[in-house]
């Protein structure tokens, strides 16, 4: 009998639901996302700063909307001076608190560069914390980005289709210039917007 592979998505939700019974692991397993990966899933690379955030119940689980106000669109039919609004799980609400790991974390007054896709009238992260960069100057003045991976774990299938779980990953050494960041994220919108192209092209030939 021909054993089945699994695809990396579907073992994640046995790899996770595993972990979930062993034990109380504070960890979130997720596919590791590239930067084309995150293009691919985004309908909008936006930068902007964060000017506020509501917490709310929602069925009796704290969920928070953060409003980011653009001063860069690098995908997507938006403008510069426009607000989004970014929901995600989690938050505190009186004496009512969650915290998601994996989630994106984002204080007001931050600068920030964004992959998001809209989800009924808002927007949610690609890949969670993976579509969130923080972008700051460092002690030479200089704007850099980096992500916030801390309670993270990723998965990967190996050459004989199991999944592999690795730990988190440092961020002190994946924190590149802005102009750097912009440069790649560039190149990989352009192919995003060219594989769309072609696969409408297709789509309308039919």
């Amino acid at each position: 009998m021909r054993a089945r592979r699994l695809s990396l998505g579907s073992a994640l939700v046995a790899v996770v639901t595993l972990a979930a019974l062993a034990s109380p692991a504070t960890a979130t397993v997720m596919e590791a996302l590239s930067l084309d990966d995150l293009a691919r899933g985004a309908s909008h690379v936006v930068e902007g700063e964060v000017t506020s955030k509501r917490v709310y119940l929602r069925g009796g689980v704290p969920w928070t909307d953060t409003t980011v106000k653009l001063s860069r669109v690098l995908m997507g039919s938006a403008t510069r001076g426009q607000s989004m609004v970014v929901r995600q799980p989690g938050g505190e609400l009186g004496t009512l608190g969650l915290r998601v790991s994996g989630a994106a974390t984002m204080r007001r007054g931050e600068t920030v560069m964004l992959f998001v896709r809209p989800v009924r009238g808002v927007y949610v992260p690609v890949g969670m914390t993976q579509g969130k960069y923080e972008l700051y100057k460092d002690s030479a003045g200089t704007w850099r980005a980096r992500r916030d991976l801390s309670g993270v774990s990723f998965a990967q299938l190996n050459s004989t289709g199991a999944v592999v779980i690795r730990p988190e990953v440092s961020t002190s050494q994946q924190n590149p210039t802005l102009a750097t960041l912009r440069l790649q994220v560039q190149k990989a919108v352009q192919a995003v917007v060219a594989e769309r192209a072609a696969a409408a092209k297709v789509g309308g030939g039919k």
